[in-house]
């Protein structure tokens, strides 16, 4: 551990460098090290557990999933030309990117569970990572887009104030959308 409590490799080419900054710029030897009987019991596996699960594959989207993420890639081009909006970057969902340099994420889910804590988290495991990547950054926008909402005894008020609180902005799909067609009317136009 160095002086500001940062964990630091222990072994192998890396040895010495902060474990956050060498996933952020080499995410594959992390993976390759998972594979490895002997790696679960070093603290670079427990930190970087902590940060991303190496053993969950994004794969496991749905197809409800890539078709809300296709839509919301569709709006986004139009509503944002500006800027690139890319697919599964870094892992994420969907990234709205200025001359290469993040600044947004967007988490979508075709529905919102009981599970709702484990997208604060994802999404705030990823922002951790663009800000070890990326130093002098100096904010991103977080968003997790929803589908429906099937969380029990919680109002989904309370559920996107849990969102807001970190620093993530919440929306149902079908109010994201609304939100963002209008921002492409210009002034005058009548709806």
């Amino acid at each position: 551990m160095s002086d500001d409590n940062t964990e630091l490799m222990t072994f192998g080419r890396y040895k010495g460098q902060p474990i956050l900054e060498v996933l952020a710029k080499d995410r594959s030897y992390f993976e390759w090290l998972s594979q490895k009987a002997w790696f679960k019991d070093k603290v670079e596996f427990k930190v970087i557990n902590n940060v991303v699960n190496l053993s969950s594959d994004k794969n496991e989207d749905t197809p409800e999933h890539n078709a809300m993420q296709a839509e919301v890639f569709s709006l986004l081009k139009r509503t944002c030309p500006e800027f690139r909006v890319a697919v599964e970057w870094e892992n994420i969902d969907i990234a709205i990117l200025d001359r290469n340099r993040p600044i947004a994420i967007l988490e979508i889910k075709p529905s919102i569970g009981d599970d709702y804590p484990s997208a604060i988290r994802q999404i705030d495991r990823y922002r951790r990572m663009i800000f070890a990547r990326y130093r002098n950054l100096d904010d991103i926008d977080c968003v997790f887009i929803y589908g429906s909402f099937d969380v029990s005894n919680v109002s989904e008020y309370d559920v996107v104030d849990m969102f807001s609180s970190n620093n993530i902005t919440a929306w149902r799909w079908e109010s994201f959308k609304e939100h963002m067609l209008k921002r492409m009317e210009k002034p005058g136009d009548s709806a």
